[in-house]
């Protein structure tokens, strides 16, 4: 597990080659190009990988699979894949395959780029986690916090929410292509057509979100101190092609957001005092923060 964990950091967190790996997601008639020709070789070797794990996983879920009892997602895909034909439905074994990946992917890199693009807001607004901890100690007294104490605890869903809208890990989203010619606001959009969706826009609209380059969690809490639950922030796309991935991750970055802050102070690193820049990251295949120091303190003593 802590190789294909690595290979997956590898794949899209690589200083060197993630910036290249962006520009052949969307020009891929640059990859005989060099630099993009050795991008192109370390990211195609890295997912080789990925989907060796995957595969092995699958395999092995085959030979114990109990039909009556499903004890997964992997179960559960491969006894539909038993009712269904593979030529007609997208119940067969190399969707399963993506659909693995996509979920490791999820839960890694981009759950771990989440958390500590958390941690530098944290740093830069230090009274917000006086504000979350406090909630969260109210709320949750000397339990863990855990999903069930999620729609009490509007402050911290209102920060996740804002950390989403306002550092978006995947600007451009992922390619799509429409199955059908179709009309949007007077432009015509031919069968097959690629298609970006622009998230890093829909984010940063002034017309949804007045000064939207300022962190502010109470964009997303109503007059009653409620948590509004906003349509207009889709880190993880929208529609039927929405990741696969984003119940996981979401669920991954409420549970460690959730205890990182109650059980820890984020401080800025007393050798140098200093504090990373919100909106300053590495743009490759996502955008993620550089390497910073911080100290994370118990509350415990």
């Amino acid at each position: 597990m802590k190789e294909i964990v690595q290979c997956i950091f590898n794949t899209f967190g690589d200083k060197k080659n993630s910036k290249y790996v962006m520009i052949l997601t969307y020009f891929y008639a640059m990859r005989h190009i060099p630099p993009f020709k050795k991008a192109r070789k370390m990211f195609l070797s890295n997912i080789t990988k990925q989907l060796g794990f995957g595969q092995k996983e699958i395999d092995e879920h085959k030979k114990n699979l109990d039909e009556n009892s499903p004890g997964d997602f992997i179960d559960a895909f491969l006894i539909e894949m038993k009712k269904h034909s593979p030529t007609d439905s997208w119940f067969h074994e190399k969707q399963l395959l993506l659909s693995v990946n996509a979920l490791f992917i999820a839960g890694t890199e981009t759950t771990t780029s989440t958390i500590l693009w958390a941690m530098i807001v944290l740093l830069n607004y230090p009274n917000l986690q006086y504000i979350l901890h406090k909630e969260l100690m109210t709320e949750t007294g000397e339990v863990n916090p855990s999903v069930k104490h999620g729609d009490n605890l509007p402050l911290l869903q209102a920060f996740i929410q804002e950390l989403y809208r306002c550092i978006t890990i995947a600007p451009l989203g992922l390619q799509r292509t429409n199955t059908e010619d179709v009309e949007i606001g007077g432009h015509f959009i031919p069968k097959n057509t690629v298609i970006l969706p622009n998230i890093y826009a829909v984010h940063n609209d002034p017309v949804i979100w007045p000064e939207p380059s300022k962190f502010d969690i109470y964009r997303h809490i109503d007059k009653d101190g409620k948590f509004i639950h906003s349509k207009k922030v889709i880190p993880f796309g929208v529609g039927a092609r929405v990741c696969l991935g984003k119940k996981l991750a979401q669920l991954e970055v409420f549970i460690f957001l959730a205890n990182i802050i109650k059980k820890f102070e984020i401080i800025p690193d007393p050798e140098t005092n200093e504090i990373p820049p919100i909106h300053d990251g590495l743009s490759g295949a996502g955008f993620f923060p550089y390497p910073f120091k911080v100290i994370v303190k118990s509350r415990s003593g």
